[in-house]
């Protein structure tokens, strides 16, 4: 029927948008709700008609009133992929997700509905036991987008898939593929990023993977919250301020002096007992040794 047929031309619509620059998309929102509105329009039209012809049978007398029909809000059929939280398709479905769902005049608790309904794992518990309302679809919105749409965590994830990859030991389609699946598509989808100063960022990535736990941890701490990108000098800076630490720790900490154990104590006052001892002076009854005993 032509309300099918008006779907599919809008699903259509969607994707076409999803791939095309900002100033090329076709309206969507407002041919939707103009559709609607003439569609229920008509159809509250057809029920009165239906009632009046209804009442000319049964020869009732009874005036049937025109009740105009407020038009529903009826989502589209969309073909939204359920996420699971794998950062190589996040992209994807947060651009079809953004122009089908969030960017529409849904109320937030639809928008939630459909949120939750298209997440799965680790993303889906992260929103599941908030209430379907209008203003918890706001937090259920912000904490996706915390957590998956952070520039730095997208821009590291595609950089690693580069840095970890294996040199090719042969020069076979199914090795050069794999090399074009990734360095071609993480490429284009790190510039895509739109980061101010890219080899910058690539500097303090290559760096950063290279410094142990505990420091990249206080680099992160002393980092703080902020959304904005690391530079690699704030990152030399800060290795060198953990230098200058660790060598004034070093300089400074001072070795405890351990006591003499109580044994020790015992033994030294008992040789200066026997060496006292020998010092003692012969008594008057004991006979000399140059003398004779008689």
């Amino acid at each position: 029927n032509i309300r099918q047929q008006f779907d599919s031309i809008q699903y259509d619509i969607l994707e076409a948008n999803i791939d095309a620059a900002d100033a090329d998309h076709l309206p969507y929102d407002s041919v939707n709700a103009a559709f609607y509105e003439i569609f229920y329009h008509i159809r509250a039209i057809e029920n009165s008609v239906k009632r009046v012809a209804d009442s000319a049978v049964l020869n009732t007398s009874t005036t049937t009133a025109v009740v105009e029909c407020k038009p529903q809000i009826r989502l589209p059929k969309l073909e939204v992929p359920i996420w699971n939280g794998d950062p190589d398709t996040f992209n994807n479905f947060f651009a079809l997700y953004n122009a089908a769902i969030h960017s529409s005049s849904y109320s937030g608790a639809v928008k939630l509905t459909y949120l939750r309904s298209l997440l799965t794992g680790t993303p889906r518990k992260l929103i599941e036991n908030l209430n379907i309302t209008d203003a918890d679809y706001d937090v259920a919105y912000k904490t996706i987008c915390d957590n998956y749409n952070n520039v730095r965590i997208r821009a590291t994830h595609h950089l690693n898939k580069l840095f970890s990859f294996a040199p090719l030991s042969n020069e076979g389609v199914v090795d050069l593929q794999s090399f074009l699946d990734i360095f071609g598509t993480n490429w284009k989808a790190f510039l895509n990023l739109n980061i101010s100063d890219a080899h910058d960022f690539i500097m303090f990535s290559l760096g950063f993977r290279c410094l142990p736990t505990n420091i990249r941890s206080s680099f992160e701490r002393s980092f703080g919250q902020s959304d904005n990108i690391p530079t690699f000098e704030e990152l030399i800076d800060f290795v060198q301020e953990q230098v200058r630490i660790k060598e004034i720790m070093t300089q400074t900490s001072v070795k405890p002096v351990k006591n003499a154990s109580p044994a020790k104590h015992t033994a030294v006052h008992k040789s200066v007992l026997a060496t006292s001892a020998l010092h003692v002076s012969p008594s008057a009854n004991t006979p000399s040794p140059q003398q004779p005993h008689v």
